[in-house]
């Protein structure tokens, strides 16, 4: 792969990273409600889901999808559905240190898990996967190394983006706030989740 191709995928996929999204909102709300580690294992669900989905995009499943309307839809509208759930467990969940009798490391694996979840109805990812990578493939050159460069890059860009992410959210949420203004940064996040759900279900 020419370095000067691999430089403009890095830059749009940087872009896709660093803008608001589904994974951004969720490892915010993770550091906001729990520290630095839900944020972190949060962000290793989301690096995970996308590690997902290269596997079954290259086995065949984008191309399947892209010919197929209604698997399409469904897979949309099942993923809006999801992200308007999360949204609305994050509004209504309470702000706040973890409890005391929550295990640090339950905590952990089920931010990882849900991470997996949100970037697997990410409507974006899948966009990304079938839609950008394709582009900036070399036809006359080998193409399993190419992808596996890609790939390899943009698993890299989102974790560095949302380790930023999760780490301002931490900080943020580990300063001795009022539990209001606690309270209105976390429905703050859970509205915009379920707001992206919503966008998603009706695009």
């Amino acid at each position: 792969m020419h370095p000067q191709t691999w430089g403009w995928f890095f830059a749009f996929d940087a872009a896709l990273c660093f803008a608001p999204g589904p994974a951004m909102l969720y490892v915010l709300a993770a550091g906001l409600r729990d520290g630095r580690g839900a944020a972190f294992a949060a962000n290793l669900g989301i690096v995970g889901g996308n590690a997902l989905y290269v596997a079954l995009l290259a086995g065949g499943l984008g191309h399947w999808l892209l010919a197929t309307a209604g698997a399409s839809l469904l897979l949309r509208l099942l993923g809006a559905a999801y992200l308007v759930a999360l949204g609305l467990s994050i509004y209504r969940g309470a702000p706040g240190r973890p409890e005391p009798n929550r295990a640090p490391g339950r905590t952990a694996w089920r931010r990882f898990v849900t991470g997996i979840g949100v970037q697997m109805a990410n409507p974006k990812t899948f966009v990304l996967y079938t839609a950008l990578v394709p582009r900036f493939l070399d036809a006359a050159r080998a193409l399993m190394p190419q992808l596996a460069v890609l790939c390899a890059t943009t698993l890299a860009v989102q974790f560095g983006a949302l380790l930023v992410y999760g780490e301002i959210a931490a900080r943020f949420g580990a300063r001795r706030l009022r539990p209001g203004w606690r309270r209105g940064l976390q429905r703050a996040a859970g509205g915009l989740l379920m707001t992206a759900g919503l966008v998603t279900a009706a695009a």
